[in-house]
């Protein structure tokens, strides 16, 4: 639902609403994790915490935004074809879960676990740069950018460009 919710937020162009919920989270999780952590010494468990109070509460602050905006409607009629477009994703998806996650299991059989924290490390510094860099364009031009372009007289041309250079 969230990524739901700031999709809806990057489209509508609420830039100010979606960095100050983003700014909210970030500030939520550090001092959730620095409490959970430190002061009551979960260790590990007090980052799980940590993360699911600062989620589920912007989800919440996320959710009741869009429910005043847009109200609670299903439109059954365009949910058999969405169902159908969504489904084939899904194994997709828990596909390359599996083979980015699986592994490091087998690193663990094979090797120590320094081992294995070292290659999770090195694994991660390629997702935060893509993160980093491409993530931020996606995020605008897949949630409005394209819209706002196909509106355009020459949409096709600056597409194409779009693409060759992303």
């Amino acid at each position: 639902m969230q990524t739901t919710g700031e999709t809806y937020l990057n489209i509508r162009k609420k830039s100010l609403l979606f960095v100050s919920l983003s700014l909210c989270k970030l500030t939520l999780n550090v001092g959730a994790n620095l409490t959970f952590i430190i002061a009551l010494r979960l260790g590990p468990k007090g980052m799980l915490y940590g993360e699911l109070l600062s989620t589920g509460v912007t989800a919440s602050i996320l959710i009741g935004y869009l429910l005043r905006q847009n109200g609670l409607r299903v439109r059954f009629a365009l949910l058999t074809p969405m169902l159908k477009f969504g489904l084939p994703f899904i194994p997709n998806a828990l596909s390359a879960s599996l083979m980015h996650r699986v592994d490091r299991y087998l690193l663990q059989e094979l090797t120590s676990l320094a081992d294995v924290g070292l290659y999770g490390v090195g694994f991660r510094f390629p997702f935060m740069l893509n993160f980093l860099m491409l993530s931020s364009f996606g995020r605008i031009w897949y949630a409005s950018g394209m819209y706002d372009v196909a509106k355009q007289e020459n949409y096709q041309q600056t597409h194409a460009k779009i693409a060759t250079y992303f």
